[in-house]
């Protein structure tokens, strides 16, 4: 029999039983990842990541997990959701809280239901089914809006259609590095207009930027990093809070 319980804290739970689960070739869901954004306030409530570890156990022993988070924005997350917000707010309805299946600022796909390698196919099944089932009952318990689970695998993304989540598609655009030998060569691969295009874009983009100065952490003053912290949340929607500015200044002065 799978039991589920969740957490509230990474420290709830040894770290060398949350690591043996399966994450594939993804950091970012390790306990020293989460315990570290933990630490920083770079996730929780200030932040407005509410962490919700999932842990479903077998005999008293781990046999799976999800990282969940009760979101009470959607910053951090690179899926772009905000004219749902929106929609809901005109329709006099309440887009946060909402509860998602992720990991916290990154947009790498990678196993979202954490389960113990070696398992056979359905007892596999069967502890991803316990933890879907187990973030239903914390996005009501919560009262959140909706259930997401962001960048999962095609094996998860096919196990949450069956078990009723609505599949999403997003785009990302990588870059590839084909062995250029320096940016000419790289631009020696398009087209002459493509070509006069980016050195242009390029010169336009020097001419606004006096100088880049790189500065440690522990030499970042709370004036700059209040700066910076405004330039990221001045492109976000109107509708977006900057309460975590202040925590994210603290936290990036101590960690950088």
């Amino acid at each position: 029999m799978i039991a589920t319980r969740v957490i509230r804290r990474i420290a709830g739970v040894e770290g060398a039983a949350w690591d043996a689960l399966d994450h594939g070739c993804a950091p970012f869901l390790r306990h020293g990842f989460l315990s570290a954004l933990e630490e920083t306030g770079s996730i929780g409530q200030e932040a407005g990541w509410e962490p919700r570890y999932i842990l479903a156990e077998r005999a008293g022993a781990l046999v799976g997990a999800a990282a969940a988070f009760v979101k009470s924005h959607s910053f951090g997350e690179f899926i772009f959701d905000w004219e749902w917000a929106h929609a809901s707010h005109r329709a006099g309805i309440d887009y946060y809280p909402k509860l998602v299946v992720a990991a916290p600022l990154t947009p790498a796909t990678g196993p979202r239901l954490l389960r113990a390698p070696g398992l056979a196919e359905g007892d596999r099944r069967a502890v991803g089914q316990a933890l879907v089932a187990a973030a239903e009952r914390v996005a009501e318990e919560e009262e959140c809006s909706s259930l997401h689970f962001l960048f999962c695998t095609e094996e998860e993304r096919d196990l949450l259609a069956d078990l009723g989540l609505a599949p999403r598609a997003s785009y990302q655009y990588h870059w590839h590095n084909r062995g250029y030998r320096d940016f000419d060569d790289f631009l020696s691969r398009m087209s002459s207009r493509r070509r006069k295009q980016v050195r242009k874009e390029r010169c336009r983009a020097r001419a606004a930027v006096d100088a880049v100065e790189l500065v440690p952490g522990p030499e970042l003053t709370t004036s700059t990093a209040s700066t910076a912290s405004t330039c990221g949340l001045t492109a976000a929607p109107p509708t977006s809070s900057p309460a975590s500015s202040p925590r994210w200044s603290s936290a990036c002065r101590r960690r950088c």
